[in-house]
């Protein structure tokens, strides 16, 4: 007998973990980086194991792991044994979907490389690099760390085939082959990284950080940007040259899906930032919900959807719209409010497993779909539903913080604290 580690990507799979013993999938799975949407969780009983790592939903991501480093600590803890029907090969399933990115290859690797992590003593730089991945992950790559760092500039080259299509846009018209044949090289280059398999080190290149990005709008503390390099969010976040009052909030308008929305992520500058960004995932699911697609098709185009009567009764909620004049005629009898009244085969854009979403530090727009609002009303929308949401604590606190007595006098105080003062 033989190891079985199985990557499986369907990219429209996206469950709940209420069902994950539903009758569809094999036991021996795991779902990886939000193919579940539902926090980490396993199953051990009868007719198991189960289990689903995930850091993007239902948790304070800027202390929960990313699912990397979730993978490392459940295989150094030993528990890979749940998957091993034989006690001795290993057998899961890995479950992908078209959230598939960085963290979620590195993680399906560590399984493939298991023993690395089951040994004693883990290699170095295999440590050094979960870690990495795992500080620029949960805090949306805040935190302080020099990106033109020789091991910072080995990730880039480790990660350049998954950089290379995001930003060309290739993500949303590639195919489960297609998101496969990136892992393996993604998977490739950690090898050269380690030196596997004949320990030869040093294969691994480097590549200078992708920073560019471009401007769409800015205001007190945060920014909107487009056509974003995959280090240009932290980049801006710690590095405040050309944005020096950049301390709140970073939007990045990610790119154009295959079925016409948009993907879109808002991350904080720090978790202490006052800014509900969950409570305006909610409003953004509310509006969206009234958008639905015959065939992956807008039932209204946005002028017909501007003239609707979803559209009117959006317009007393305070948000920027459009001011166009109604023309009943144009909305031939469609109302997106009224499923009844929808045309043959129309679907909603937002379902249970497919929405607005994310943590108390990052959200993001709906990953099989993308985003229609900025189809039909432009990205002003998404900015002025986020604005709602940005709160006046973020300045208090920091007044606050002004008075604290973090500098004490030497006199009255000895050079080392005691750790059990009496």
């Amino acid at each position: 007998m033989a190891d079985e580690i199985i990557s499986s990507i369907n990219l429209e799979e996206e469950i709940r973990w209420s069902e994950h013993r539903d009758g569809r999938f094999p036991n021996y799975s795991i779902w990886l980086d939000g193919s579940c949407l539902d926090p980490t969780a396993h199953d051990y009983e009868p007719g198991g194991p189960y289990s689903n790592f995930n850091h993007h939903a239902g948790v304070d991501g800027t202390i929960t792991d990313c699912t990397a480093a979730q993978v490392k600590d459940f295989i150094k803890a030993k528990k890979l044994r749940r998957y091993r029907p034989d006690h001795h090969d290993l057998k899961v399933i890995l479950r992908h979907n078209r959230s598939l990115d960085q963290d979620g290859m590195l993680a399906d690797y560590l399984f493939r490389r298991y023993y690395l992590f089951e040994r004693q003593r883990t290699p170095a730089n295999l440590a050094e690099f979960v870690e990495m991945e795992n500080h620029k992950d949960k805090t949306n790559g805040s935190y302080n760390y020099d990106p033109f760092a020789v091991r910072n500039m080995r990730q880039y080259w480790v990660y350049e085939p998954y950089s290379l299509a995001r930003k060309k846009g290739w993500l949303e018209s590639m195919d489960a082959k297609d998101y496969m044949d990136m892992m393996k090289e993604v998977h490739w280059r950690l090898d050269e990284l380690l030196g596997l398999p004949d320990q030869t080190v040093g294969r691994a290149k480097t590549i200078p950080p992708d920073i560019d990005y471009k401007v769409l709008d800015q205001g007190d503390g945060w920014i909107m940007i487009s056509d974003a390099g995959m280090e240009a969010r932290g980049w801006l976040f710690r590095h405040k040259k050309d944005h020096p009052d950049l301390n709140k909030l970073v939007v990045i308008m990610m790119r154009q899906n295959g079925h016409e929305g948009m993907i879109i992520s808002a991350a904080k500058a720090e978790d202490d930032v006052d800014w509900d960004l969950l409570g305006a995932a909610e409003e953004l699911n509310r509006l969206e919900s009234k958008i639905c697609l015959p065939e992956k098709k807008s039932v209204l185009t946005a002028d017909e959807y501007r003239t609707s009567d979803a559209f009117l009764q959006d317009s007393t909620s305070g948000l920027w719209l459009p001011k166009q004049e109604r023309e009943e005629q144009l909305t031939k009898g469609c109302s997106l409010t009224d499923p009844a009244k929808w045309p043959p085969g129309a679907e909603p854009v937002i379902t249970d497993n497919n929405l607005w979403g994310g943590r108390n530090n990052v959200i993001g727009s709906p990953y099989i779909s993308g985003t229609f609002l900025t189809t039909f009303f432009g990205w002003q929308l998404i900015r002025d539903v986020l604005l709602k949401y940005k709160g006046p604590r973020f300045e208090e606190d920091l007044k606050e913080l002004e008075h604290l007595p973090y500098d004490i006098p030497e006199s009255s105080s000895p050079p080392c604290r005691s750790l059990y003062p009496d």
